[in-house]
């Protein structure tokens, strides 16, 4: 009587120890703050501010829905396991249209990851995601400036989605100019590509068309926006409204994302 005591006693304990060593392990799918959740306190208030207005501004336009989370980590998950799950939680973008984003960063895992909803995998698939991640994103966190580098992701995430309802948000353009554009390209990249195609035409068009006619071809300006072309819209409309939870959106487990 006394051994089997001692075994159910025994048994018990690895059992509460198993179960502790899971807990541990088990990271935590926080309930969301609102459209940004900085639980690593990695965004500058700033920053805050002008993501929540983004987000808040795209939701009253267009119904879609983009939330940012940092996080220290997502182990034992991998980051996109991860972002999936917390995507289906939180049920990200409008019910019926699924079109919810969602920027996930693990600042001690050094990674981050984009996830699209089903209503938003057209507008932002699993390419565009890439290089909004490895383009605008990653050259920031690099340098340490995480703040900046969530912000400049956002704003392209946000001006594809608004793309995608044909509508205009405010300050996009301004913010653009200030956040993205000085990361398109380093201006060591910059320089070897121009060298390269001035070369070209000097070897091929030049002598073709002469000196005046080669000038010709170096006047024109670059029309469209940014990295992934087309130009962003107008200033129209203002930011406003309030957090009131997510609307019902899935995802089917698109997006990108990587390391840094």
């Amino acid at each position: 009587m006394r051994f089997t005591h001692k075994l159910i006693f025994v048994l018990l304990a690895g059992f509460l120890c198993f179960a502790s060593a899971l807990s541990a392990e088990e990271p935590a799918f926080p309930e969301p703050q609102g459209f940004i959740n900085d639980f690593a306190g990695l965004i500058a208030p700033s920053d805050f501010q002008q993501l929540n207005a983004l987000a808040q501004a795209l939701k009253q336009k267009t119904t879609a829905e983009i939330t940012v989370v940092t996080l220290k980590t997502t182990k034992p998950y991998d980051i996109q396991d991860y972002s999936v799950r917390l995507f289906e939680k939180w049920k990200i973008g409008k019910a019926g249209k699924d079109n919810g984003v969602l920027l996930l960063v693990a600042v001690e895992d050094k990674k981050a990851w984009i996830t699209t909803g089903y209503g938003l995998e057209g507008a932002i698939p699993d390419a565009a995601a890439s290089k909004i991640y490895r383009n605008i994103i990653a050259p920031y966190f690099k340098k340490g400036e995480f703040s900046k580098g969530i912000l400049a992701g956002s704003i392209v995430i946000v001006d594809l989605a608004a793309r995608e309802y044909n509508v205009s948000i405010e300050d996009l353009p301004k913010l653009t100019q200030q956040y993205v554009r000085p990361v398109e390209k380093s201006p060591l990249a910059s320089f070897i590509q121009g060298l390269f195609t001035l070369l070209f035409f000097v070897l091929f068009f030049g002598l073709r068309l002469g000196l005046f006619g080669f000038l010709l071809l170096g006047t024109g300006r670059r029309r469209g926006g940014y990295w992934y072309g087309g130009g962003l819209s107008g200033n129209s409309g203002g930011f406003g409204g309030g957090f009131g939870g997510f609307g019902g959106g899935f995802t089917g487990g698109g997006g990108a994302g990587g390391g840094w």
